[in-house]
């Protein structure tokens, strides 16, 4: 991140201009997340590894059988060391934890874990909720209603967004959270081994698009460059980005990361996605896993293929800061960060988005060890 100051700078001051409240709010955030892009911090990095099975904490309801075959079944797959599973115990079934019940859970599971376990993996399908907060917001961030609003306000953000740090819990004192569920057992199966597959695939001439949609509040993403634009990552020219304008990509194959902009998105199972391959879409209530909310839920990304995907649990209003930069997410990503890391760095304000996916998926560093 040391060469990017100027280049996280620029992304910020594009992605702030679509709602600008005032200019002292934009130029203390800036310089904050700007003064974190030191050389010295970066040079570090580099040489630190990403999240992985060995700093991965895995939660499980005791109360939940699924949760503990799943949490099981996980940690065998990705070698989790035992040590590394993080029991906490409610009444399996409820959408919504209490922030009550949520604290006594994060104080006496959470907060003794130490910095060994960077991240965290949840696993069950219920809660998704704690009062205005994604589960996954809450166990990475602790419950606080400043990463929630009630309108259509700014949130709380967080200095992970564009880091170059592999140390989330011990530089920043949060640990990055992803949600492992499907529609059923058997998707979660395969959703962890396209994990395990996407692990040093390299994949050569990836697709990836941003899309603007005749949605003029869900499709504002695809505002951000004009049509037929293509952004490259840094130092992977072969990691494009495609601005196009469409609601919805049809008999595309060998997705990596799929962008788009409307309540419900047509044709989705027409495509195909890479292991390691993300796709979400943004909407006020993607992520309210029960219920018929009329919005199309994130569940059905993981049905298409997607490995990783995200989506809101409360009203966002369309903040771009709260759901996924693109642009920012390949860049973390192309550079070696796990699926969890590179999704978490990509949303400035994370605290009504439920992160969701196979969190150590890596495509871009080494293979994984088959077991």
């Amino acid at each position: 991140m040391a060469s990017g100051s100027s280049e996280l700078l620029r992304r910020l001051i594009g992605l702030f201009a679509f709602r600008l409240h005032t200019a002292t709010r934009v130029l203390v955030l800036v310089v904050g997340l700007v003064g974190m892009a030191t050389p010295s911090m970066a040079e570090e990095e580099s040489i630190r590894p990403p999240v992985g099975a060995e700093s991965l904490g895995v939660v499980v309801n005791v109360q939940d059988p699924r949760s503990v075959e799943l949490a099981r079944l996980y940690m065998r797959e990705r070698g989790v060391p035992e040590a590394n599973l993080v029991a906490v115990s409610f009444t399996p079934g409820q959408v919504d934890l209490s922030p009550a019940v949520f604290k006594a859970i994060y104080r006496e599971a959470i907060e003794p874990l130490g910095s060994r376990i960077q991240a965290l993996v949840l696993t069950w399908r219920r809660p998704y909720r704690v009062g205005c907060m994604s589960v996954t917001s809450a166990f990475a961030l602790g419950y606080d209603p400043a990463y929630c609003s009630s309108g259509c306000e700014w949130t709380k953000p967080v200095p992970y967004f564009g880091s170059s740090t592999r140390s989330p819990w011990s530089d920043m004192g949060l640990r990055p959270s992803m949600m492992l569920t499907a529609e059923s057992f058997d998707e979660l199966s395969r959703l962890i081994v396209r994990g395990i597959q996407a692990d040093g695939s390299h994949p050569v001439g990836p697709l990836s698009f941003v899309l603007l949609t005749s949605d003029p509040h869900r499709g504002v993403r695809g505002q951000r460059r004009p049509p037929g634009s293509v952004w490259k990552a840094p130092g992977e020219p072969d990691i494009a980005l495609q601005y196009v304008k469409t609601d919805a990509l049809r008999r595309q194959s060998a997705l990596l990361m799929y962008s788009a902009g409307t309540a419900q998105v047509a044709h989705l199972v027409e495509n195909s996605f890479l292991p390691g391959g993300v796709g979400d879409h943004l909407t006020s209530y993607g992520a309210v896993l029960e219920g018929n909310t009329g919005q199309m839920s994130v569940l059905k990304w993981i049905s298409a293929g997607a490995t990783g995907t995200y989506g809101t649990v409360t009203e966002p209003c369309n903040y771009v800061q709260k759901f996924p930069d693109p642009e920012v997410f390949l860049s973390r990503y192309v550079e070696g960060d796990t699926l969890v890391e590179a999704y978490w760095k990509s949303v400035l304000m994370p605290g009504q988005g439920l992160f969701v996916g196979e969190p150590l998926a890596r495509p871009f560093g080494p293979p994984a060890a088959r077991r």
